[in-house]
């Protein structure tokens, strides 16, 4: 739904999974701080993703949470988590590094952006 341009009724959707954490490795949790992001509700994703970023392997949370960081100012907690961004890809093969592309290429550019 999300993907499809309808951004209120994947809120509907979102804000129906189960809050307690289970197996779903953080899934809900990340689907919904996308919807509340994506309704122009970023303060009430920030949390999520902050939280999030400790515990869901891959890039994307970290990318998204440093894109809502830099929109609100805190440009310093931002480039922080970027920063571990590029430290993460600068370790890994080309091959490693593929499946994340452009996540590690977003925060190679938002970091040139908001200054190392």
């Amino acid at each position: 739904m999300l993907d499809s341009g309808n951004a209120a009724r994947a809120l509907q959707v979102a804000e129906a999974l189960p809050t307690a954490e289970s197996s779903d490795g953080g899934r809900n949790a990340l689907l919904r701080a996308k919807v509340l992001e994506a309704v122009g509700r970023a303060p009430e994703a920030m949390p999520i993703y902050a939280d999030l970023v400790a515990r869901v392997p891959g890039e994307e949370v970290r990318c998204r949470y440093a894109n809502l960081l830099m929109a609100a100012g805190r440009t310093g907690e931002a480039r922080q988590l970027l920063r571990e961004v590029g430290d993460r890809a600068r370790r890994l093969s080309r091959q490693q590094r593929a499946d994340q592309a452009r996540m590690y290429d977003w925060a190679a550019s938002a970091l040139v952006r908001i200054g190392r």
